[in-house]
């Protein structure tokens, strides 16, 4: 029977540079869904934003006008 037994010779360089490439292309996953994040707030976000600012200033003034209580009506009570 053969007795062999296996190097232990780990090769640093090698096992640095996989690390290293994993933690680039996690980050580089991270900084990616960032900008698909923003990238979807600033093509969604802002026309809701300018339609959202258009309609708010006229419905504001509506309302208020509707809000308020008649004159004569405050005095009487």
């Amino acid at each position: 029977m053969e007795d062999y037994r296996a190097s232990m010779e780990m090769n640093w360089a090698g096992t640095f540079l996989e690390l290293r490439n994993s933690l680039v292309a996690g980050a580089g996953a991270i900084i990616s869904s960032l900008a698909l994040f923003v990238g979807a707030l600033l093509e969604y976000g802002l026309p809701l934003l300018f339609w959202l600012a258009l309609f708010f200033v006229p419905a504001r003034a509506i309302w208020k006008r509707f809000r308020r209580s008649p004159a004569g009506v405050a005095e009487a009570q």
